[in-house]
């Protein structure tokens, strides 16, 4: 089940990690986002999944919306190749302004744990609901199923903890 890889994967990037080491970033790139702030976009990137997915479920019907050439090409891209492009700008609302300060490795995949199991429950809601239809609307890759949805998780998941390694590995953890 792929809550439960992601939820392994997330452990194993962030065990073990320190408070202090949590707050590492990439040498020499000070307004790179430190781990603390990777986390911080994941568990924001679930909870906006969950609140979006809650949203079309109360309209009881799945979106309307239609792709755009843009966003059916960036799907294909992210979902079919599994490219997810660096560099790209954070959506505001994933932002990660407040991470979760102060706290270690365990207790960081304890909070992004539960942000993955809430969101596993909504998506498996707007599933039987929806079917296999375009459920919920992405800001950059228009309407997704929601195995799409959970395709699109994994891959920007493993993304950003790919760079967790980077850095773990960079200062030596």
């Amino acid at each position: 089940m792929v809550a439960d890889d992601l939820k392994q994967e997330i452990a194993v990037a962030l065990t073990g990690l320190s408070a202090e080491q949590m707050d590492l970033s990439p040498a020499g790139r000070p307004e790179a986002w430190s781990i603390r702030h990777i986390a911080e976009h994941l568990r924001l990137c679930f909870e906006l999944t969950t609140h979006a997915f809650h949203e079309q479920l109360e309209r009881g019907r799945p979106t309307r919306a239609v792709a755009t050439l843009r966003q059916a090409i960036a799907r294909f891209t992210v979902l079919r190749l599994g490219r997810i492009p660096y560099g790209v700008k954070a959506h505001a609302f994933v932002e990660p302004t407040r991470p979760m300060e102060g706290e270690c490795g365990e207790a960081v995949v304890a909070r992004l744990a539960r942000s993955v199991d809430v969101m596993q429950q909504i998506i498996a809601e707007g599933e039987q609901e929806f079917h296999n239809r375009s459920a919920v609307r992405h800001f950059v890759l228009g309407p997704l199923t929601a195995a799409q949805w959970w395709r699109f998780h994994q891959l920007h998941t493993r993304h950003h903890l790919a760079q967790i390694v980077a850095i773990c590995k960079e200062a030596g953890v």
